[in-house]
């Protein structure tokens, strides 16, 4: 050390000793000791990187932005969702239920629970499941037929 204070060659030679570990205690200390005039000193050059620093990376972005912007293929947005089978539209009505009378039960004991009443159900109750799907399946392929068509229009205009 020289006059007090801990130096670059200090810091590898405790870096190198089983004392590691106590490094942090040791920087602390040595700052805590630090007159506070000295120590804004050093706050002062903290603030300053830090404001060079957010500058420096809010024109990195812009620039990653302008840049991905320049290379963007038009697109088409996102696709629909495809709709829920009819046991998982069953198994969202009575999860909640299951999970209530339930409580200690994990998810996947949750499901098997489930999966068994819907093997359970009367063919008039499994039925109903099935037509929510249907008209939600029809809804879909409706959704999808101009989401296609942009989608094959961009396709054509994409460069390549």
């Amino acid at each position: 050390m020289v006059s007090g204070r801990l130096q670059v060659d200090d810091l590898i030679l405790i870096r190198q000793s089983p004392q590691a570990a106590n490094i942090s205690r040791m920087i602390v200390e040595e700052w805590r000791q630090i007159p506070d005039d000295e120590r804004r000193v050093w706050e002062d050059l903290a603030r300053a990187d830090k404001q060079r620093y957010t500058s420096e990376m809010i024109r990195f972005e812009a620039a990653i932005r302008d840049r991905a912007d320049d290379n963007a293929v038009p697109s088409a947005g996102k696709p629909p969702k495809k709709p829920m089978s009819a046991f998982f539209e069953f198994a969202r009505t009575r999860r909640a239920e299951l999970r209530q009378l339930h409580g200690n039960c994990s998810n996947a004991q949750v499901s098997k629970l489930l999966s068994a009443e819907w093997h359970a159900l009367p063919k008039e109750e499994r039925q109903r499941f099935l037509d929510i799907y249907s008209r939600n399946l029809i809804t879909y392929r409706e959704q999808m037929k101009p989401y296609r068509k942009n989608r094959t229009a961009l396709s054509v205009q994409a460069p390549g």
